[in-house]
């Protein structure tokens, strides 16, 4: 999925690849059930009040497919917070390696991961990702999302710095949503199998006690 996200301390909203439609996303590559919808999908805000980071909450509605109706949405539940330390998000931009990481310290915790990428040990441009994950709406799948911004020209602490300036960030984001089926449930003539099988148990265990 490819469109625009705007962060805050608080919230994601979202916007479509060309900037105006809102809370939408374009859908490519979709496999199995989602092989017929790509297109312009539909895409919920998110805010930390509802969403909290690094806590369980009920699922919430985030994604629904709108190209061809009928496929369960996908709620979210988890927003895991980034790995990245909140030490390197101090230092001045530097080429190293291993290369420098930053998670913002803000109330609540970010989710976001942000990494400088360098060449030759000069900072050439900066990374940010993070997680989401959740079930569908029919309870019969979970799905993992990975989404990712690029900053082109530009170190992280140029980008934290337009953050402190302004209070938000917007940016082109790219993500790959993996929808995984829950463990099989067994058919319902396995399950009277069983259970047959555990009465016949029941029934010869008693019928030894009583010989």
């Amino acid at each position: 999925m490819n469109g625009i996200v705007t962060a805050t301390t608080t919230s994601f909203t979202w916007e479509g690849v060309s900037g105006t439609p809102a809370d939408v996303f374009s859908l490519s590559l979709g496999t199995g059930q989602t092989a017929t919808e790509d297109g312009t999908d539909t895409i919920q805000n998110l805010n930390n009040t509802t969403e909290p980071v690094n806590v369980g909450f009920s699922p919430q509605d985030f994604i629904d497919f709108t190209v061809a109706p009928g496929l369960p949405s996908l709620q979210i539940n988890f927003i895991p917070m980034g790995n990245g330390g909140a030490a390197g998000c101090i230092l001045p931009p530097a080429g190293t390696s291993p290369p420098q990481t930053c998670t913002p310290a803000i109330p609540g915790g970010s989710p976001i991961t942000f990494v400088n990428n360098d060449v030759g040990g000069a900072v050439t441009a900066s990374s940010a990702t993070w997680t989401f994950s959740g079930v569908t709406s029919d309870g019969l799948s979970t799905w993992n999302g990975v989404f990712t911004s690029q900053f082109v020209g530009q170190s992280y602490q140029a980008v934290l710095a337009q953050f402190a300036s302004t209070g938000s960030v917007t940016a082109s984001y790219s993500a790959n949503i993996t929808v995984t089926p829950n463990a099989t449930v067994p058919e319902p003539s396995g399950l009277l199998l069983g259970a047959g099988g555990f009465l016949c148990t029941l029934l010869c265990s008693r019928r030894r006690r009583r010989s």
